[in-house]
């Protein structure tokens, strides 16, 4: 299912919820492809396979958000890797805000 772009609490969730409808909690996701570590072999393109994951989640934008709000340095986190996210963080300082997850 794609992103449709909304807070996951405005799709009928709550926040302490969200992991389990996320892409990656599948069992057939391979939890490594969203860590460098575990795509050493990929190269530049190491998150190309986890982008994959997440560019199918509904809760994508939740996701990055929690990566976001917590300063996450490692590791893709809906749809971005950490210097995707410094990049948001830098044009988007408000999604940075220690602020309460949506509810």
């Amino acid at each position: 299912m794609a992103s449709t772009g909304e807070p996951y609490s405005t799709l009928g969730g709550s926040v302490s919820d969200w992991r389990t409808e996320a892409a990656c909690a599948n069992p057939d996701v391979d939890p490594n492809v969203f860590f460098r570590h575990g795509a050493a072999k990929r190269g530049r393109h190491w998150a190309q396979a986890a982008k994959k994951v997440c560019a199918r989640c509904p809760v994508d934008d939740f996701c990055l958000q929690v990566a976001l709000q917590s300063r996450e340095g490692v590791g893709v986190w809906g749809g971005k890797t950490p210097s995707e996210r410094r990049k948001v963080a830098v044009a988007e300082p408000h999604r940075t805000a220690n602020e309460p997850f949506p509810t």
